[in-house]
């Protein structure tokens, strides 16, 4: 069954997103041609690549941010992952994710795109073109580790991991700034 709301909430947050030049404006065509391009552009089975949704959680001063230690990775990452087909839209999804993997209840999605990337799946798709939203915290509250990760933790955007990605570094500078 296709969840044709899904389906339009990716089009239509990829066509209202204003990205800065440069990169993401180029990412935003290439995620919206995805988009376009098939009924079902956030299921996983749909390759080479699908989009996906996650989100940089942070206390709402944005002086923490919550990272998971992702267990095939094996990486920090921000929390996210796979669209399901009873998600209502792509910023639910990330939203959906976020919780599931912090086991913080009551966060708060911060409205619109954050940034978009991309990266090679640990799935059956080639690559995942991730569209990276910013969801609140009213504190840092104590997370819980899921099933997908080996570790969950606040960290001082002033103290983070040595060895996070660039990609990941860039959301958390992304977001700290629409948060202060």
């Amino acid at each position: 069954m296709i969840n044709a709301d899904l389906t339009a909430s990716c089009r239509t947050e990829l066509s209202r997103w204003t990205p800065p030049a440069g990169r993401q404006s180029t990412l935003r065509t290439e995620f919206l041609a995805l988009a376009e391009g098939t009924d079902e552009p956030w299921l996983r089975r749909t390759v080479p690549g699908h989009l996906t949704a996650s989100a940089m959680v942070c206390t709402t001063d944005g002086r923490q941010v919550l990272l998971v230690l992702h267990a095939k990775v094996g990486r920090w990452l921000q929390t996210g992952g796979h669209a399901e087909p009873d998600d209502p839209s792509l910023p639910a999804a990330a939203l959906r994710e976020a919780t599931e993997e912090s086991g913080i209840a009551g966060l708060r999605l911060v409205p619109g795109i954050a940034d978009l990337s991309t990266h090679p799946a640990p799935c059956d798709a080639e690559v995942h073109h991730d569209v990276r939203y910013i969801v609140v915290a009213d504190e840092a509250t104590p997370p819980v580790c899921s099933a997908e990760s080996t570790d969950v933790r606040w960290f001082d955007v002033t103290e983070l991991p040595d060895d996070l990605e660039p990609e990941v570094t860039e959301l958390i500078k992304v977001a700290t700034a629409r948060l202060c």
